[in-house]
């Protein structure tokens, strides 16, 4: 996936015109969170019906094929262009791209932001609002599908505001639904966390297409660096979180992050 990833979205630049392609990226992000929702369940079920095996057999690896085909099937053809520069031309470029740099910090800074909510904010209202874990499973799901549509009406979001300033609004809307939820009681703090899903999905989107507007001619540079520093961003979100959660407690986690 982080391979393909940056390639797909380098393709949605490739092939579609710049108004089109906040909507097309929501698309991608709908799909992506369509099949954590769905895979589970059917993974949970090939398993109790046949066995471990049987996950593997029947999705794990039809589903990559299925994929495969499909790709070879309707992806249109790129021509190889004669006059391709090397990897290290690309990231030269975007070293001195101050537009670019500030693109790719942001992203990284968000997805840290973002593990309060969508990791740490399950295990509060387990640990300090009692939630039960069929609720904690209800409002994730609920969370899981805002996600959904989130990055699915990006494309609308952004025809009438805009991608930097649906970028900046929506941004800012969750930040401050990831800031009150620990302060709120058990339902309204999870309506703060499923909120906060549907808005983080739709600047997650927009966020992408800002990326991949920086260097037209060094997309792919562009976006296999988005991608690393958006992961490297989950990993210290995740880190510095654990470590306010052990010193200091639960606020502690909310105002680091």
């Amino acid at each position: 996936t982080n391979v393909v990833y940056p390639m797909l979205a380098s393709l949605v630049g490739e092939h579609y015109p710049p108004e089109k392609r906040a909507r097309v990226m929501g698309w991608i992000g709908a799909s992506g969170g369509l099949s954590y929702m769905l895979g589970a369940p059917i993974i949970a079920y090939l398993a109790s019906a046949g066995g471990w095996r049987l996950p593997f057999a029947a999705y794990a690896a039809a589903i990559p094929v299925a994929a495969l085909a499909l790709t070879l099937w309707r992806l249109p053809a790129t021509p190889v262009k004669a006059d391709t520069v090397g990897i290290g031309e690309g990231f030269k470029a975007i070293a001195s791209n101050r537009s670019a740099l500030a693109a790719l910090g942001a992203v990284t800074l968000r997805a840290a932001s973002t593990e309060n909510i969508y990791f740490y904010s399950y295990t509060f209202l387990r640990e300090a609002r009692g939630a039960s874990q069929g609720q904690v499973s209800l409002i994730y799901s609920v969370a899981s599908l805002m996600f959904l549509l989130g990055s699915f009406f990006c494309g609308s979001f952004t025809d009438r505001l805009g991608l930097k300033m649906s970028i900046v609004t929506s941004l800012g809307v969750a930040l401050l639904s990831q800031a009150a939820y620990p302060y709120l009681p058990l339902w309204m703090g999870a309506a703060a966390i499923i909120a906060g899903h549907f808005l983080f999905s739709l600047q997650y989107s927009a966020a992408n297409t800002l990326v991949l507007e920086q260097i037209p001619e060094y997309r792919g540079s562009m976006m296999s660096l988005s991608s690393a520093l958006s992961y490297l961003g989950y990993g210290l979100g995740t880190a510095i979180g654990g470590a306010a959660l052990a010193a200091a407690g639960w606020m502690s986690l909310n105002t680091v992050l």
